[in-house]
């Protein structure tokens, strides 16, 4: 046993990373910060782990936490033995990812999707497990869908979900790089980004009856 109070101590080499994990890409910095403080202090706060029938066991929440108990050489860690199944899995991982500050919307939005297409939960009840309304739910749902570009940066923290949201709604692909490149190296706020959407709109509003007339000479490009 572990100092912790009835938590058993689990041999690592027993323990098999998670088969649906909740994040697409980890801090390497806060992972990182995490092995340190695990190596000053060990581990505060025990794993969760469930039975996969064959004498191993599948971590359903603190894979972090495991990955720096791997890394820092420890045989055993404290881990909480649940039996469980597939929906009961998705939900623990829920109340131990959902509330940290390093889930990305994009991971929530494909967390989300699973619950959806699961067939036991509606938007609606998404909420309800989360402690968040409808509209939450729906806008993650959405930044799955968004370009490659915008979701990487708002993964990587480079900008808000409100900025990337307004980014994900310019179809034209140079446009939408050269507002993002903006966007990471001078810090834009959602109004700065909407400013620079109906720029472009009065640009191509203006310029459209001449592209219409050939008589008429186009507006003179920079160079």
């Amino acid at each position: 046993m572990s100092e912790m109070t009835n938590v058993p101590l689990v041999p690592v080499t027993l323990i098999d990373n998670p088969l649906a994990p909740m994040r697409t890409g980890i801090d390497e910095d806060k992972l990182i910060e995490l092995r340190e403080s695990i190596r000053e202090h060990g581990v505060i706060e025990p794993i969760i782990v469930c039975s996969n029938g064959n004498g191993r066991f599948e971590v359903i929440a603190g894979h972090r936490r495991l990955m720096c108990v791997r890394s820092l050489g420890s045989q055993f860690i404290p881990a909480i033995i649940r039996e469980s199944d597939e929906m009961d899995k998705i939900i623990v991982r829920a109340h131990e990812n959902l509330y940290r500050e390093d889930v990305s919307a994009v991971d929530e939005g494909l967390f989300f999707r699973s619950l959806l297409d699961s067939g036991r939960y509606d938007v609606g009840k998404i909420g309800e497990l989360i402690g968040k309304g409808e509209s939450y739910v729906r806008q993650r749902l959405a930044s799955v869908g968004w370009h490659d570009d915008v979701k990487g940066a708002l993964v990587t923290g480079e900008i808000s979900f409100s900025v990337a949201r307004e980014l994900s709604s310019v179809e034209n692909d140079n446009l939408r790089n050269r507002m993002l490149i903006d966007a990471v190296h001078q810090g834009a706020t959602v109004r700065k980004i909407v400013d620079w959407k109906r720029a472009v709109d009065d640009v191509a509003h203006a310029i459209q009856p001449e592209m219409r007339s050939p008589s008429v000479p186009g507006p003179q490009m920079p160079v």
